[in-house]
């Protein structure tokens, strides 16, 4: 969506996000399968904390963003009720 947006001329295409004040309703692991080079445990384990796990090199200007969102939800589905 990013690359549609700039291409509509909607985004600055050197727009770099303020993740600063955001982080995850809750927090997920560190589990020990997230240490251990035999396991798997997820592509990305660290994807929802950025700014704490990579604040460092966020702060120098690596373009760093998170790769998955943790949130709190509620969904009602009629069908399923």
């Amino acid at each position: 969506l990013q690359a549609l947006a700039v291409a509509c001329g909607q985004l600055d295409p050197n727009y770099f996000p303020k993740l600063e004040m955001t982080k995850p309703v809750f927090n997920i692991g560190p589990f020990p399968s997230w240490y251990n080079e035999r396991t798997i445990a997820t592509m990305d384990p660290w994807g929802h904390k950025v700014t704490e796990v990579f604040g460092v090199y966020y702060r120098k200007g690596y373009d760093i963003r998170p790769t998955i969102a943790v949130t709190k939800a509620h969904i009602e589905l009629p069908e399923v009720k």
